[in-house]
């Protein structure tokens, strides 16, 4: 354990400059470091903190320089460092004083070095501490003659017995010392001044040694440099400055004043490489226009301080006996055999110089590999095979620029020309596939690869599968694939505990939001609670956020419940009392709301909240600005939070009168941007999914209906899309997978209720049609040699004693010999033959009142003790002569379409249910989850006399096939773009007020979004009015994966690509990590979410239920459900990362 810091000194007054009341001045501090600049404080500061921050003693050891100070003015500093004076110094505090006095000005940097041999904290300097404060002063005076040379003016001070005041001591310092060097013992990031002398003295020493053959070079973006030698005052080579001038010299020397803002980003030689590889240079770029070299020695000082890339290493050869730096590598993109005898699909890229030998190339792809053996290596070419010999250079072997090779084991044996006869690896063990098998697509994995196969596996299998090589396409990636959190680290559901999807849903985007995750599970959160905020619910909330989150983390649990957090967030939100559905998107602003309030920066003694908005009239420019910078100078201070400051926003509306031109200016906060899908008032949107009565080709149209059209104009638009006679549609509304209501409409109105989803069946209207479908139930003439056309499958009337004439079906048929299975329980079957007088065509004798019924079909399956629907539900169009078991063998059928699956009795169970109670309509036992229907060839009379009451359901076994064979959606008609929103968002528009100063009717009003938060959440309107009514819009709004650009939408701002970190464009470019989907309509439906776990794998939440995404990302991510999506900034505030990071 170290000591405290124990001393006499007496505590900094809360005047102190360090001692910072103002949270958005202290945030300011921090945003001065760079990323790469906050890595590092993070590494030291984790490598000597102990428990409650980092002591005295650790303090010592972590900057070892400063034990050449006296131990009093090393005391001194700590208690500089430790600003709330605890005896610890908290992270926080750490990188504050960092940077303030490293990073800051000059007067900021007089300020620490002042205070540290300001033992007393008395404002000036006598005695011994000024003397020692003389000594540590006196390397770091410049020395330039005549009126500048002060070298005695501290010296005097301690002759006259004069104290020295800091003011005076700041006006002499500036000019007078090298003030990076007094502070170079705490250097553990340099400052400016400190990078320039570093780079510098590697440059003159490389200069002065010239070009040596082995000796490396490095590559870098001449824009990032020149942004580098900008922002450090950088003079070297020609850039000469007149010495003889002591004014001229002390402009070059003098400690110079870095505004937050001209520190370069990290290194962006992205900008200059080649599409092709990572690992070259794009040729259109050119040495001392595009790029510079630098040694080795100064690339790796330049990454350390500000990280970025690629590395472009370079080696110094000899060229003709001249010593030059290879630039220009060749690239092999060279295809590795495995042990299988298969090559990879993806090349192994490789670059070297030109004067290395072939066994350096197969050396080094061994070393890579982890190798053993002997190879050989090929160079492809228009399909040539070419073996290189391994004591042959590259440049002897003709390779240059890009080429393609082949690694391969010694073998004997002539070998085959090109890659036409190779076999190469699509898919390694482990892999999540699906593969088709009797026409339809099964899930597995790949259990083991061989030379030639893929052998697949599956729980599911009762036998292995092998699929060859060369035929992959028999074998794709499935769109996603059920997982744990043993399999993955974040993979944790979260369990719904009555409607509650919808809090669900926005949790795990909360769980894997970058910053905000570990700052909940790591109780970093704690030290933010503000527990006498009347707002809040005085930190409860903000604690189980923090128990929930851990818990999710800890991957203790499959899934874990948020009882406790909606309990507590709902005695503060009542509206989320109760089971009730409610609106993710409400839950989510209220929620990160709650938050803000729970660890708000507000002191004990305030009262009231920060406004919301400000309102200005007629302001000038500069009134604006200060009043917008004023709210958000609030909200990032004592009135703001991590919260807000993670997810906080400005927006800035101007209403202006078109007659007198008056202005009215209104800024405003947000925590999510709620943006409008630009749909005219005057349209509605209609959305139909129809159902084929073969059960194939299920589709989902939008169509835009406009308040004019008629409802023929609707149903001629639609059937031009389904090709099916009016009289064949039955229209209905569904709810969660069940059939509400079935209906005919007359008006267009009755196509829009908005609680309901609309679906369209094909159904059999007539006995006709039964009959033009292959299902004889008419009276037919029959032929004169019907008994010598008889054939399986057909239906016959035959005279049973006792019974009379009764239907039947002939199951088997021979030369002389009929075997007929009649349509009674009481009798099976009867054995004939086609002469026996009992024997007649079908509806001879037998009579002919069937009828049409229609009865509906649902999907279910058992969730713990409750009963869940799910997929499409479906219309049969039945016959009252159907039999049961004829009636189970055309759900067979419509399950085999769907699915493509042949094992029906594996995977669902046929059952009748009560459409009131939902319970099993056989028994009517509540417990019961539907008994089998009957297998006879009793009539279904009774289902047809009870169509309305009940329902057919299949019950599904397996959750796996359930989701994977519930049909998709089709293609959208219409859709829009994320940035067709936020221009919607922005347009100028005309309202109806009337003006206070010429009482004009009408405003022109404008919205702009003035700051941007680092985690950007887009809300969009899918619950909207159109044409008075409250509606869902389910059209598809497409949105950029990575680099969505919000800079066109903030007006007043400039577009920048500048390589500083207040002109980078990162500072508007946003990447998704997560998105709430919504599927349903505006009555009901169900709350889903997508993240990227960890930072680097896609997963779909459904309630407790976790996938990984396996298939295309657009395709999964980029749909009508989409409804929130959470946008990380590509480059985050350091505030941000310093104060949610999970160190004391």
């Amino acid at each position: 354990m170290g000591n405290s810091c124990t001393g006499t000194r007496k505590r900094a007054s809360s005047s102190n400059i360090l001692t910072l009341s103002n949270a958005g001045e202290l945030n300011s501090l921090l945003d001065r470091l760079g990323s790469e600049q906050v890595n590092l404080l993070q590494e030291k500061f984790r490598r000597y903190q102990i428990s409650g921050g980092l002591d005295f003693e650790n303090f010592q050891q972590m900057m070892p320089q400063i034990n050449q100070l006296p131990q009093s003015a090393i005391k001194s500093a700590f208690y500089l460092f430790d600003i709330h004076g605890t005896g610890k110094i908290s992270w926080k505090d750490f990188c504050v004083t960092m940077s303030k006095s490293i990073l800051g000005r000059r007067q900021d940097k007089c300020e620490f070095v002042f205070k540290v041999f300001d033992i007393e904290n008395e404002g000036e300097l006598k005695g011994k501490h000024l003397a020692s404060f003389s000594r540590y002063c006196e390397d770091a005076i410049r020395h330039f003659g005549g009126s500048l040379d002060n070298d005695e003016f501290i010296e005097k001070h301690i002759q006259q017995g004069k104290p020295l005041q800091f003011n005076e001591f700041k006006d002499w310092a500036i000019e007078n010392l090298e003030l990076h060097k007094l502070l170079q013992p705490f250097e553990i990031i340099p400052s400016a001044l400190s990078e320039k002398e570093i780079i510098k003295k590697i440059l003159l020493e490389s200069q002065k040694a010239g070009l040596r053959v082995g000796d490396k070079w490095n590559v870098i973006s001449l824009k990032w440099f020149e942004a580098w030698k900008k922002y450090v005052d950088f003079y070297f080579g020609d850039e000469k400055i007149d010495e003889s001038n002591p004014q001229a010299a002390f402009a070059k020397f003098r400690s110079k004043s870095v505004m937050h803002g001209m520190r370069p980003i990290e290194i962006t030689n992205s900008e200059i490489q080649s599409e092709d590889s990572e690992l070259v240079i794009d040729e259109m770029h050119q040495l001392g226009s595009d790029y510079e070299l630098i040694p080795e020695k100064a690339w790796k000082e330049l990454v350390s301080w500000y990280g970025g890339g690629p590395e472009f290493s370079r080696e110094v050869i000899l060229e003709n006996g001249v010593p030059v730096i290879e630039v220009d590598l060749p690239l092999l993109k060279i295809h590795v055999q495995n042990k299988h005898g298969s090559f990879s699909k993806d090349p192994l890229c490789l670059t070297l110089s030109k004067k290395k030998k072939i066994k350096d190339v197969i050396s080094a792809i061994m070393k890579m590999k982890k190798l053993e053996g002997e190879f050989k290596l090929y160079l492809i070419k228009d399909k040539a095979v070419q073996l290189l010999d391994p004591c042959s250079t590259l440049e002897e072997s003709s390779i240059a620029g890009s080429c393609v090779c082949r690694f391969e084991r010694e073998t004997e044996g002539e070998k085959n020309n090109g890659f036409d006869n190779i076999i190469i690896d699509e898919y390694k063990e482990g892999d999540h596939i699906e593969f088709m098998n009797e026409e339809s697509w099964n899930p597995g994995y790949i259990k083991e690869v061989t030379e030639r196969e893929y052998i697949i596996g599956g729980a599911w299998l009762k036998l292995s599968i092998k699929i060859l090589k060369s035929e992959t396409h028999l074998l794709r990636k499935p769109a996603r694939f059920p997982i744990t959190n043993e399999e993955i680290s974040g993979a944790t559901g979260l369990l719904n505990i009555g409607n509650t999807c919808y809090l669900s849903a926005v949790l795990q985007c909360l769980a894997n939001t970058p910053l905000l995750s570990n700052f909940f599970a790591s109780e970093s959160y704690m030290e933010f609670i503000n527990t006498n905020n009347p707002e809040g619910s005085h930190g409860k909330i903000a604690k189980e956020m923090g128990i929930l989150l851990r818990e999710m983390k800890s991957d203790k649990y499959e899934a874990s419940t948020p009882k406790k957090i909606l309990e507590e967030f709902a005695k503060v939100k009542t509206e989320f009392q109760g089971n009730d559905q409610q609106d993710s998107h409400e839950c989510l602003s209220m929620l990160l709301q709650c938050l803000h309030e729970d660890l708000n920066r507000r002191p004990k003694s305030s009262v009231g909240q920060s406004s919301m908005q400000i309102t200005l009239d007629d302001p000038d420019v500069p009134t604006e600005r200060a009043k917008s910078k004023e709210q958000w100078e609030s909200l990032q201070g004592s009135w703001g939070s991590v919260i807000f400051d993670l997810c906080g926003g400005q927006t800035r509306r101007c209403l202006i009168c078109p007659n007198c031109e008056s202005k009215r200016v209104i800024f405003e906060h947000f925590m999510d941007l709620s943006v409008p899908i630009p749909l005219s008032q005057d349209e509605f949107q209609l959305v139909v999914s129809f159902i084929p009565r073969s059960a194939k080709d299920f589709q989902k149209f939008r169509f835009r209906v406009s308040s004019t059209d008629t409802l023929e104009t609707l149903l001629e638009r639609f059937q031009s899309r389904v090709r099916v006679p009016l009289n064949n549609l039955l229209f209905a509304w569904v709810q969660e997978s069940i059939i509400v209501k079935i209906f005919n409409p007359v008006t267009v109105k009755e196509c829009l209720k908005r609680r309901y989803d609309l679906f369209v069946y094909e159904i059999l209207s007539s006995i006709q049609e039964v009959e033009n479908d292959g299902i004889p139930t008419l009276k037919h003439k029959p032929s004169k040699e019907w008994r010598n056309n008889l054939k399986k499958g057909q239906m016959v009337d035959y005279m049973v004693s006792d019974l009379g004439w009764i239907e039947g079906e002939i199951v088997k048929i021979s030369s002389d010999y009929i075997k007929i299975e009649i349509e009674n329980d009481s009798l099976k079957a009867i054995s004939s033959h086609s002469n026996d007088r009992n024997l007649a065509p079908h509806r001879k004798h037998t009579t002919n009142e069937d009828s049409i019924f229609y009865i509906c079909l649902y999907h279910m399956k058992k969730y713990r003790h409750s009963k869940t629907f799910f997929g499409v539900p479906q219309i049969l169009s039945l016959g009252n002569w159907y039999t049961w078991k004829k009636l189970k063998i055309l759900i067979i059928s419509k399950w085999q379409t769907i699915t493509k699956q042949s094992d029906f009795e594996d995977y669902v169970y046929i059952s009748l249910l009560n459409t009131k109670t939902y319970d099993c309509a056989l028994c009517g036992d509540e417990d019961c989850y539907g008994c089998p229907i009957p297998d006879s060839n009793e009539k279904i009379t009774w289902m047809m006399e009870n169509s309305s009451k009940i329902a057919l359901c299949l019950r599904w076994k397996n959750p796996y096939w359930n989701r994977e064979y519930v049909p998709f959606e089709g293609e959208d008609i219409d859709s829009y773009t994320i940035y067709q929103c936020l221009e919607e968002y922005t347009k100028l528009e005309t309202l109806d007020i009337e003006c206070g100063h010429c009482n004009y009717p009408k405003f022109t009003t404008q919205m702009e979004i003035w700051r941007v938060p680092d985690i950007l959440i887009i809300h969009l309107k899918r619950f909207s009015f159109l044409n008075g009514q409250l509606a869902k819009i389910n059209y598809k709004v497409t949105f950029p994966l990575q680099d969505l650009d919000i800079s066109s939408w903030m007006i007043s701002s400039e577009k920048t690509s500048g390589n500083t970190v207040s002109t980078t464009r990162e500072n508007c470019l946003y990447d998704l990590f997560a998105v709430v989907n919504h599927s349903g309509n505006l009555g009901s439906g169900h709350y889903t979410s997508y993240c990227l776990a960890n930072n680097k794998t896609w997963l779909f939440y459904d309630d407790d239920k976790v996938y990984e995404v396996t298939g295309d990302l657009e395709e999964e991510l980029i749909t009508p459900r989409a409804y929130i999506l959470f946008y990380r900034r590509r480059r985050f505030a350091s505030s941000n990362v310093v104060n949610l990071s999970a160190l004391i």
